[in-house]
């Protein structure tokens, strides 16, 4: 649904729209306009081909629907929108679609054979399906990529928010961190817009212990080395994820659960202290084809989790190894801070773009858009917009262009970032309002002086963003005033 920031935004345009006359810029502000118009915002999901993108996929729509493997549709951009079921549209790179019926209930299709394409002639795969995670975004899953090579694919210019999958950090974290930052700067990510994830965890676990701890330890030194180009990552057991997704883990691997759960309990620990003491404990009450069947589809993590849970049935089971797998976790940070900065990140990404297109248009066309490229202007500066604005000063924080004392960069940080009031200001989250008031007050009054400053017109303009949002915060604290206008 189309907030009001989006809803402003298309007024603006809407009413320019007849100075661009016909041609590219006409184009362009009606592409604009059709994004400001669509359901949902778009959250587009990045990494390597195995760090798991399609398992995050999966996880945010809640069924299994991504290209799986290095089948030849993963090289494909894969759109899921919401809408009538079993729709499947392949969008060519000469601008032709293509269309079929497809079973809502089944992935996307390992290759275009069915409608006579070849995966090189295609741009674009579109899925509608009737899932209700689509009512809230627009999901696109990024064809697998190589972050290292600093390889941006385009269509990351498309989304309004993104699910960057951190690599598994197996050569050493610290070359893992330096490809995410040339990766992440290159495409211009910011953790006003970005969420890290860390995949397969279990993978950085000492033999078959809880992988949580290590997991935990990893993307906290994520968080802390990447801090301005991505929130703090949120770990999440890709094994456990998809084996709680329908499809998954089934009634055979229920049964042999609940057989495992009546074995003698110092047996069963020893067996289920490594994978390979499981899969050949040949006296145990299990036969071999039932544990390795389970094995695969859970992992002995897994298994001990759902043996020490007590879940008796196939739904059960995959509400624990929904929220075992930190899928939940996940699914909260789409959900809940990320899909309440929707209409801003929207917004404030087709405002670039609607920039962008009146500034290319024609000498011919440029006298009569000047009207339009003003209003766009001055919508910028849109109180509710300063958030967003200030992921251009994480950018340039960040690549050195401009310079911060650390304990100013650290509240700027905290402005652009914070879900809330006083997370932005560095309060917890009970903060009383008074003094939620009285602190964005002094940040206030601390970004004026820099912006009073001897300082580069780049700097002076983040921070006067950065100013316009501590005022902001603290009328919001303060509440209604009824001598001030635009407090009604």
């Amino acid at each position: 649904m189309t907030g009001p920031l989006c809803a402003g935004l298309a007024d603006v345009i809407a009413a320019g729209l007849d100075s661009a006359g016909s041609g590219p810029t006409a184009d362009r502000l009606r592409a604009c306009l059709e994004a400001l118009a669509e359901r949902a915002p778009r959250l587009a999901v990045v990494g390597r081909h195995s760090d798991g993108v399609s398992t995050v996929v999966d996880t945010v729509l809640g069924t299994r629907r991504a290209a799986v493997g290095r089948v030849p549709t993963a090289s494909v951009a894969g759109w899921f929108r919401y809408g009538d079921p079993g729709v499947l549209r392949a969008i060519l790179r000469n601008g032709d679609a293509r269309a079929t019926r497809w079973d809502d209930s089944a992935p996307l299709p390992p290759d275009l054979t069915g409608l006579g394409l070849a995966v090189r002639e295609v741009e674009r795969i579109v899925l509608r399906a009737p899932i209700d995670a689509l009512r809230h975004w627009t999901v696109i899953d990024v064809p697998g990529m190589r972050p290292d090579h600093g390889d941006v694919p385009p269509v990351l210019d498309e989304a309004d928010a993104v699910l960057l999958v951190l690599p598994e950090p197996a050569a050493g974290l610290e070359p893992a961190v330096a490809s995410v930052r040339r990766f992440a700067l290159a495409a211009g990510l910011t953790a006003v817009n970005t969420v890290g994830v860390l995949t397969r965890p279990e993978r950085l676990a000492v033999a078959d212990a809880d992988p949580w701890p290590a997991a935990r330890q990893v993307a906290r030194a994520y968080g802390e080395r990447l801090h301005g180009l991505l929130v703090d990552p949120v770990p999440v057991a890709g094994l456990l994820a998809a084996a709680a997704l329908p499809g998954g883990f089934g009634e055979d691997h229920a049964r042999t659960v609940r057989t495992l759960r009546a074995a003698d309990p110092q047996r069963r620990a020893l067996a289920l202290a490594d994978e390979w003491e499981f899969r050949d404990w040949a006296d145990g009450p299990v036969g071999r084809q039932d544990r390795l069947r389970l094995v695969e589809v859970i992992g002995v993590y897994g298994i001990r989790e759902l043996v020490a849970a007590g879940a008796d049935d196939v739904a059960a089971s995959r509400a624990v190894l929904w929220e075992r797998s930190g899928a939940a976790a996940l699914v909260a940070r789409v959900t809940g801070p990320l899909l309440a900065a929707g209409d801003r990140l929207r917004c404030a990404r087709l405002l670039r773009v609607a920039e962008r297109a009146v500034r290319a248009a024609g000498p011919d066309r440029a006298r009569g858009l000047a009207a339009l490229g003003g209003e766009l202007a001055a919508y910028r500066n849109q109180p509710e917009l300063a958030q967003v604005r200030l992921a251009g000063a994480l950018t340039d924080l960040l690549s050195g262009r401009c310079t911060l004392p650390a304990a100013d960069a650290a509240a700027l940080e905290m402005l652009a970032t914070g879900v809330h009031a006083a997370d932005c200001l560095g309060l917890p989250a009970d903060a009383d309002p008074g003094l939620v008031a009285e602190t964005a007050r002094k940040a206030a009054a601390h970004w004026s002086a820099w912006e009073s400053a001897d300082v580069s017109q780049r700097l002076r303009n983040h921070v006067r963003a950065a100013r316009e949002l501590a005022q902001r915060l603290a009328r919001s604290a303060a509440g209604p005033d009824p001598h001030r206008e635009d407090d009604g």
